[in-house]
């Protein structure tokens, strides 16, 4: 049975390959000339063209690897401009103050007893290479002194810097005089001007020498003794007036620049404060005894420095301007005793800059000037009096500014007449020549008493 089916299956591929093999051309049937003619005509050449032609030759590449080209040279990059530098935020500024002007006190500024008149007093200053005066009752400027042409000395030339050229003995009599016995001397720098401190008999025209090498007198209260600074020494001196004996009673560190100045007397002809100053560095307050030659440093700060010492003339306090101190950026006007126990501050809203506080010649009263702080749009310098008490300030002037364009004058440097009832100070405008005037604290009327290139270059003296 099976040998039967498996023969049945050959002879059925043997019929189904039969046909495949006549029609194929490895059989042998060659074509007919029908076939040829259609194959050769020319009318299916465009059927032919439709094939693509035969592949182009691939290039033989040469064996890997390939040869890499050397790169060429890379330009530089082009500059980056640096960032912009963001500043920090600033501070708020904050507001102003807004400050209500102090008014101006009424009139007597003191309470003078009924009765009280006025008295006539005397100033004198430098002009140029001679001493000038006047009563402040005639109004007219007198030549005083021409040292050069009486004498044959001369003041202190302008180049010397040399800011006082006397004082006036309290009773009035007698004028301690710098000069120099060079008159076409040239100061040189670090070199101290060589000066000399005469005495002066107002009436009898005597001229005297008192001490060698030496400027800035100050009259004790009683007159019987003159302090001073040695050119020499830098330091602080006394000569007794009777005999003309002198002695340094205190002594500065010369080697570091120290040098005494700003000195004033006490009430007791026995006690001296000055200043000891290192320029640009610091500023000390003491008292020395000259009799012990004993100092003691009421004051001393590298940063809060003193300023223009005034002893009372009739009390143990001592007036001040000091930087330190509370309220307003100052400086401020301080007092202490002479131990230095006993330090009050008497300003906070002030700024006191020009000139030294001046005590009342009774006490109690100290006559200073200085603008408040934020009452105007541009600082404006008026004369105050304040009680040493009770610290409370009395305004004696008042020029009002509306804005920082309207320059008004400054009312500056204080000076008590000799009997206290008057107050000789600089108007200082900002164009022009200053002035001088006087203000009575009776009745508050202002008198204008001369005109001047600048009085603050002409050592202003007051006597009776």
């Amino acid at each position: 049975m099976v040998a039967a089916f498996q023969c049945f299956r050959r002879w059925v591929l043997v019929l189904l390959l039969l046909p495949l093999v006549a029609c194929s051309p490895a059989a042998g049937v060659e074509p007919t000339a029908e076939l040829a003619t259609t194959i050769e005509s020319p009318a299916t050449a465009p059927a032919l063209a439709a094939y693509p032609s035969p592949p182009t030759a691939t290039p033989t590449l040469p064996p890997y690897p390939w040869p890499t080209a050397t790169p060429g040279p890379t330009d530089p990059p082009e500059p980056t401009e640096p960032p912009t530098e963001t500043p920090p935020p600033g501070p708020t500024v904050p507001p102003t103050p807004v400050v209500t002007p102090v008014p101006t006190a009424e009139p007597p500024f003191i309470p003078f007893p009924d009765g009280t008149t006025a008295q006539p007093f005397t100033l004198y200053w430098r002009d140029g290479d001679v001493l000038r005066s006047m009563r402040s009752d005639e109004g007219e400027p007198k030549l005083f002194l021409d040292p050069a042409a009486e004498f044959g000395l001369y003041l202190p030339p302008a180049e010397a810097y040399i800011r006082s050229w006397g004082a006036m003995s309290p009773d009035g009599q007698t004028l301690a005089l710098v000069l120099t016995e060079e008159g076409e001397l040239i100061p040189q720098p670090d070199t101290p001007y060589p000066v000399n401190i005469y005495l002066l008999d107002r009436e009898s025209r005597a001229l005297e020498l008192l001490v060698k090498n030496g400027l800035d007198p100050v009259w004790s209260p009683d007159g019987q003794r003159l302090a001073y600074r040695s050119i020499e020494t830098g330091g602080l001196w006394v000569a007794e007036v009777e005999s003309g004996a002198t002695s340094e009673v205190y002594k500065v560190d010369r080697a570091n620049e120290h040098v005494a100045t700003d000195f004033t007397w006490s009430s007791d002809n026995r006690h001296l404060a000055l200043i000891d100053e290192v320029l640009r560095q610091s500023r000390d307050l003491l008292v020395v005894d000259i009799d012990t030659k004993e100092p003691r440093v009421l004051v001393s700060s590298p940063t809060h420095w003193a300023y223009a010492p005034q002893w009372s003339p009739t009390s143990d306090q001592i007036a001040f301007i000091w930087l330190n101190g509370e309220g307003g950026q100052g400086p401020h006007l301080w007092i202490t005793d002479s131990a230095g126990t006993k330090q009050q501050q008497l300003t906070s809203t002030f700024e006191i800059l020009v000139g030294a506080p001046r005590w009342w010649p009774s006490g109690q009263w100290i006559a200073f000037s200085g603008p408040v702080e934020y009452e105007a749009p541009a600082s404006q310098f008026d004369l105050w009096l304040i009680d040493s008490a009770n610290a409370i300030p009395r305004r004696l002037t008042y020029d009002h500014v509306e804005s920082v364009d309207d320059h008004e004058v400054d009312d500056l440097n204080p000076i008590w007449s000799p009997d206290g009832t008057q107050l000789i100070f600089v108007k200082a405008p900002q164009t022009g020549p200053s002035e001088v005037w006087v203000l009575s604290l009776i009745d508050g009327r202002g008198l204008k008493l001369m005109s001047t290139a600048n009085a603050f270059d002409i050592g202003l003296v007051v006597s009776p």
